[in-house]
């Protein structure tokens, strides 16, 4: 219960008065400085909550501005990737014109119209600004042999014709269809024919022989990995079945093989004798 201050009266007993007066005086400080703190806490409460709503306001324009920003980007963006497709489209037009109108000329003077041939060349003229009805007088007229060289080298592809060497048979075909009119009746004529079936064998034998030599390096690495012959008779086993062109099979069966495992094979059974006999004589 709060305490009042009392006067110092007639007849009141002064120590007592003294002593309620300090109490009440207490209680006075206190109760102000109770309201005091109050008072701050709500303002810093007050404080606060402004600052909350401060940065909440911030917050809310930062994400509106970036919304701003992230859909100007957009736009940009769409309106780049139309300018692009658009731009595109203009210059696939273009190619595509003088693609058409190349390979028509082409076939008029009997040359194989490739794909590649003909992309390439639309592409340049295109980067050259030649037009689809010079294009053939630009890329063609004045150096037609080598252009029907390269027509018939896009043919050969065409027809699976490859070589994996510098073989006559390749280069006298190649020489054929170029001379060749219409270039893309060539693969009916009989010379035609012969020498695509000599180039057929030459590949066929050509990747029998990359095979055998696939099987000798695998064959080479395996006795390398379980030690089975010794290092000096590895090389010069690989050496021998290079020189006789064997395959996994024939370098197996051969007497140069069975040999040199049969030396690695005595000299460990030779080893493993002789630690018998010193464990042996040390055990006795």
């Amino acid at each position: 219960m709060a305490r009042r201050r009392r006067s110092y009266g007639k007849g009141k007993d002064p120590v007592l008065v003294f002593v309620n007066n300090c109490i009440a005086e207490g209680q006075k400080r206190e109760r102000a400085e109770k309201k005091a703190r109050a008072a701050d806490a709500k303002r810093r409460a007050r404080e606060s909550e402004r600052e909350r709503a401060r940065l909440a306001r911030e917050a809310e324009r930062e994400r509106a501005r970036q919304a701003r920003e992230a859909e100007r980007s957009r736009i940009q963006a769409e309106r780049e990737a139309e300018r692009q497709r658009k731009a595109q489209e203009k210059l696939d037009a273009k190619t595509n014109a003088i693609s058409v109108r190349l390979e028509s000329d082409m076939k008029k003077m009997g040359l194989y119209p490739g794909r590649d041939f003909l992309a390439k060349t639309a592409k340049e003229a295109v980067k050259l600004s030649v037009t689809a009805a010079s294009a053939k007088k630009y890329f063609i007229a004045d150096d037609e042999d080598a252009v029907a060289l390269a027509c018939a080298e896009e043919f050969l592809r065409s027809k699976k014709i490859i070589r994996h060497k510098n073989w006559d048979e390749y280069d006298a075909l190649l020489a054929f269809v170029a001379g060749y009119r219409p270039q893309q009746d060539a693969a009916q004529d009989q010379k035609y024919i012969e020498l695509e079936t000599k180039i057929d064998e030459l590949n066929q034998a050509y990747e029998a022989e990359m095979k055998r030599q696939a099987e000798r390096n695998t064959l080479i690495n395996q006795l390398l990995k379980s030690k089975t012959m010794f290092s000096d008779e590895i090389e010069e086993f690989a050496e021998i079945i290079e020189a006789k062109d064997w395959d996994k099979s024939d370098c197996e069966k051969s007497a140069e093989y069975k040999q040199r495992i049969q030396n690695k094979a005595n000299y460990v059974a030779e080893v493993k004798a002789q630690i018998r006999t010193i464990k042996l004589a040390v055990a006795t």
